[in-house]
């Protein structure tokens, strides 16, 4: 038997999407879209309530920022098992991976994207979106738009 609410976790991703301009889904789909092209080890259901309690904590959304600091605080935070954030009373926790071997590959593909995730960034503070681009391709796998 396992626990499963999809009701009550959809309205609480739904809600915070609406009160962040509809842009919590598409940032979760993005997060989404790397761990499938990457083939990164991480349950999809953790990255969506990971991602939509991270949101919950900010005033807006810019998803080259938020894409770097996702990365960045999953890694940093060596991948953690989190409470449920529709339910922190009931003790259940999430965790991000099956077992050992795939918490280690996918703390590793964290901290790459993340560190390429600042590289990007950094180009497009520097005015440079082209390498900005580049970057972002190679987080992506070159699954991501070129520039112009």
């Amino acid at each position: 038997w396992m626990f499963s609410a999809p009701e009550s976790h959809d309205a609480y991703v739904t809600m915070t999407d609406d009160g962040l301009s509809n842009r919590v889904k598409s940032l979760i789909r993005l997060v989404k879209a790397w761990k499938f092209i990457k083939q990164v080890p991480i349950k999809s259901f953790y990255l969506e309530m990971w991602i939509t309690a991270y949101a919950r904590g900010e005033r807006s959304i810019y998803y080259r920022i938020d894409l770097q600091n996702i990365f960045r605080q999953l890694a940093d935070g060596n991948l953690p098992s989190i409470i449920d954030p529709r339910f922190p009373n009931d003790g259940r926790y999430l965790e991000p991976t099956n077992n050992f071997f795939e918490h280690a590959v996918a703390l590793n593909a964290l901290k790459e994207a993340a560190d390429a995730a600042l590289v990007a960034n950094l180009y497009t503070n520097a005015g440079n979106e082209r390498k900005a681009f580049e970057q972002w391709g190679e987080i992506f796998d070159n699954y991501f738009p070129a520039y112009g």
